[in-house]
């Protein structure tokens, strides 16, 4: 067990799963808080809404979501984004924002 120099959170492994989002593809990143998706819609727009979510200081990881069109499954895939739960409202506070200056990323019914 560590304790992580800039919040004090203690941790196993290469990094601390509260700040670091180096690894927020881990796994075993807080695995004391369920995550839940906030977001789902093309990958094209993927790299935007999560750089947008980790410059507002949270986890993301993503997944990408199965389709019955062989079209999509091998070019432009659809994705979800997924956060710690306890950070569920700032996350859709931040997709609000952002909904408004790119609207072509939220077509009707995505998260």
């Amino acid at each position: 067990m560590q304790t992580c120099p800039n919040c004090g959170a203690s941790f196993e492994g290469p990094a601390c799963g509260n700040c670091d989002l180096r690894n927020v593809d881990d796994p075993d990143r807080r695995p004391d808080s369920p995550w839940v998706a906030v977001y789902s819609g093309e990958r094209k727009w993927e790299l935007v809404i999560r750089r947008a979510l980790e410059n507002a200081g949270i986890a993301v990881r993503h997944q990408a979501v199965e389709t019955d069109n062989p079209y999509y499954r091998l070019n432009i895939a659809d994705v979800a984004l997924y956060v710690p739960q306890p950070d569920e409202a700032r996350a859709l506070d931040v997709l609000a924002a952002l909904k408004e200056k790119i609207p072509e990323a939220f077509p009707e019914g995505t998260l």
